[in-house]
């Protein structure tokens, strides 16, 4: 079950920051109050696992209320011996010279660059990043990137054309000693969706991020791997549901017999363990899940499911604290009352799972040239799985219901399915072999 946090708030959380060195739990968003006692945070608090306690006062806003919600705060982070936040301000703690960025040293908040739009605060390589949408910083031309030099705020990279109708950058990401800028904008040389700096210039992944309406949201380095969310269909022309995986060379489908929908909301790695905020449905179960966690092998929805899908029901953003996941949402979730910001009290926490190993998986794939296709396909489905018998087949629906089963009687490499009776849509084929069971997606037309 789920349970408010400290009684909860008053209006939406937006982001959390786990802070390791004094041992809190930093808040952020549009609401006002916070906890059973109704105290005044004004956007922006700490929970140390047992009360609520406000920083500096918060923004100050105290008419955010008969306005119906604050201007959210939208990021927080540490960094040094200070704490950074960024959203839609014009002042903190009564210093009115600040505008959606500040920093907040102990005893007072003070303004930090002043974009002209709001900001994002990500920490990257131990390093401080304000990205987002804006092109003026520090009374300067300043597009969306910028790095914290321990006094302010400076341009990072060599300058990209950047504009408010054309580019904005979600978030930032330190792999394989390079920083990973993920967003929606495009440029010439490949520059689309997601870029890396190598030092001197500005790298494309592959061909980027594809897909009507693409863009990529959060990344983090999990296993080794870089795990990419967002709002897309496919990268470097390999198919992928919403989530990939990038190696340094390669894009690959994250999570083969998941089907994400309407995009990834957030993904954090927390006690060695990926999780993530969406709404999916996965193959073999029935309903509709909104969070799970993955440990390199088992991919498992927990925290509640619904037989019809409900965007609203998707968390906006989720933490681990003091061993214990938190989740950021409606009033309610799943019929417990959590006012806007809940955590995770235990009982039956696993739905469903799915074994998923990425590398074995791959390698199985690579190794013996197993073949799906066409796809999208009509009505036949060819099955060439190179050395390997194929031991079963079964075809799922999005909602992870068994549409087709079939179990060859020889020891067949290459088997014919027909799927013409299908309906039109996105169906998952498990495959079982002797070497274990492989999943892929296919469409039917």
């Amino acid at each position: 079950m789920w349970q408010a946090v400290g009684g909860g708030m008053d209006y939406d959380v937006r982001s959390f920051y786990n802070d390791t060195i004094a041992n809190k739990l930093y808040v952020v968003g549009t609401f006002e109050y916070a906890g059973v006692g109704d105290s005044i945070v004004s956007q922006i608090a700490t929970w140390d696992g047992t009360i609520w306690n406000s920083v500096g006062h918060g923004t100050g806003d105290t008419l955010c209320l008969n306005q119906g919600g604050c201007n959210p705060l939208l990021s927080v982070s540490r960094y040094e011996n200070e704490i950074f936040v960024g959203g839609y301000m014009n002042t903190m703690g009564g210093n009115y010279s600040i505008k959606n960025l500040s920093k907040w040293d102990g005893i007072s908040w003070s303004a930090i660059g002043n974009p002209n739009i709001e900001a994002y605060l990500f920490q990257a390589n131990d390093s401080l990043f304000a990205v987002g949408q804006y092109d003026t910083m520090n009374n300067q031309h300043i597009e969306d990137i910028a790095k914290w030099n321990g006094t302010a705020f400076v341009p990072f990279g060599t300058p990209l054309p950047f504009h408010s109708q054309n580019g904005i950058v979600h978030s930032c990401t330190y792999y394989q000693n390079q920083y990973y800028f993920s967003g929606n904008f495009t440029f010439s040389g490949g520059l689309k969706e997601i870029i890396r700096w190598d030092g001197n210039q500005w790298q494309p992944l592959g061909n980027g991020i594809l897909g009507n309406n693409a863009w990529a949201g959060l990344s983090v380095v999990f296993n080794n791997l870089l795990y990419v969310g967002g709002f897309f269909s496919q990268a470097d022309g390999n198919a992928g549901n919403n989530i990939m995986t990038w190696d340094g060379t390669t894009w690959r489908d994250a999570f083969p017999g998941v089907n994400f929908s309407n995009g990834i909301r957030d993904l954090i790695v927390y006690n060695n363990k990926l999780y993530i905020s969406a709404q999916f449905t996965m193959a073999g179960n029935s309903g509709y899940y909104y969070l799970a966690h993955y440990d390199g092998t088992n991919f498992c929805a927990f925290g509640g499911r619904d037989n019809i899908p409900g965007l609203e029901t998707t968390p906006i953003a989720i933490a681990g604290f003091r061993d214990t996941i938190y989740m950021a949402g409606n009033r309610t979730f799943f019929g417990d009352t959590i006012n806007y910001i809940g955590k995770w009290m235990g009982g039956d926490s696993v739905e469903a799972c799915l074994t998923i190993v990425q590398t074995d998986v791959n390698e199985i794939l690579t190794k013996e040239e197993i073949n799906i296709y066409p796809n999208p396909c009509a009505t036949q489905l060819e099955i060439d799985n190179g050395k390997l018998p194929i031991k079963e087949i079964k075809i799922f629906n999005v909602l992870g219901e068994a549409v087709l089963y079939q179990q060859p009687t020889t020891n067949n490499k290459q088997l014919t399915i027909e799927v013409s009776a299908l309906s039109t849509g996105i169906y998952f084929i498990q495959v079982k072999t002797e070497q274990g069971i492989i999943r892929k997606k296919f469409v039917k037309e």
